[in-house]
């Protein structure tokens, strides 16, 4: 996800294949730095909402996840928005230039969740 919404690109397919992606049960995991910290899950949930209202997907699952800061291949202005926007300002610990915020125990069973869930009817 870039700049509060998912890619352009990504909605666009979404929209044009709604019919099939109706007929199937899904998952998106949608990776946002504002799910890495409890006051920021309300914004990247919007960021879903908001997807869904523009492609008129309507998804079965949902996957928060954080993602990561990988600073070490950014430019100066993608690492100033990094830090100025997506962790508001935080002074978080990189090794490396890399810091991991994904929760990889809660990834794992959300995408459980969704292969063990039961098939939905199709229409």
């Amino acid at each position: 996800m870039r700049e509060g919404r998912h890619p352009k690109n990504f909605e666009v397919l979404s929209a044009a294949g709604l019919h099939e992606l109706k007929s199937r049960q899904t998952l998106l995991i949608s990776v946002s730095l504002k799910a890495a910290f409890p006051e920021g899950m309300a914004e990247a949930q919007e960021y879903l909402k908001e997807m869904e209202m523009r492609t008129k997907f309507e998804l079965d699952f949902r996957a928060l996840t954080a993602g990561a800061v990988r600073t070490s291949s950014y430019g100066y202005f993608e690492n100033q928005v990094v830090h100025h926007v997506a962790l508001d300002g935080r002074n978080v610990d990189l090794v490396d230039g890399v810091r991991e915020f994904t929760d990889w125990d809660k990834l794992q069973t959300d995408v459980a969740e969704f292969m063990y869930a039961a098939p939905t009817p199709i229409a």
